[in-house]
């Protein structure tokens, strides 16, 4: 069984603990800016010796970046472990960007247990239509992190939430 409650960062950790393999698509941390910013990007190779990673930018595919094993996360295609007011990073519909936003709704495990297609419910930060309605959009949870998982505390987050 599953520990839903406490289960959170132990299956992030086990996530973590085994480098990602080349050709697995992944989020790296990339410095566009003094914070960085999270992109989707696809392993090329992976050296242990130096633990640094070449990834491939998913939307430049000519930009290879060379990345620390602390600046790539693995995708998980389960949700389990978020819930509704989750802070998360997600990518943005038809972006490979992955942008702040919270969870709206606790994911379900997906009818079809055999597709795994979970999805994740969010409102993005700075997503107002024309009306300035925030919309809810939905998300493969491959494409969503924790926001805990990814920054850590000495990243200067300008808004304690």
């Amino acid at each position: 069984k599953l520990a839903m409650s406490n289960g959170n960062n132990s299956h992030r950790e086990n996530l973590d603990r085994e480098p990602a393999s080349p050709g697995e698509q992944v989020a790296a941390k990339v410095k566009s800016n003094e914070d960085g910013s999270w992109i989707l990007g696809n392993v090329l190779e992976y050296n242990p010796a130096t633990m640094r990673y070449l990834v491939q930018d998913e939307d430049e595919v000519s930009r290879v970046i060379q990345l620390s094993y602390d600046d790539v996360r693995r995708l998980d295609d389960s949700s389990a472990n978020l819930r509704r007011g989750d802070s998360v990073l997600a990518v943005f519909p038809e972006t490979t960007s992955f942008y702040r936003a919270v969870v709206v709704k606790t994911p379900k495990m997906p009818n079809n247990v055999s597709s795994g297609n979970w999805e994740v419910i969010v409102k993005f930060e700075d997503d107002e239509d024309e009306q300035g309605r925030n919309p809810a959009r939905r998300v493969p949870a491959r494409f969503v992190l924790r926001r805990s998982d990814v920054e850590d505390s000495n990243d200067e987050s300008d808004d304690e939430d």
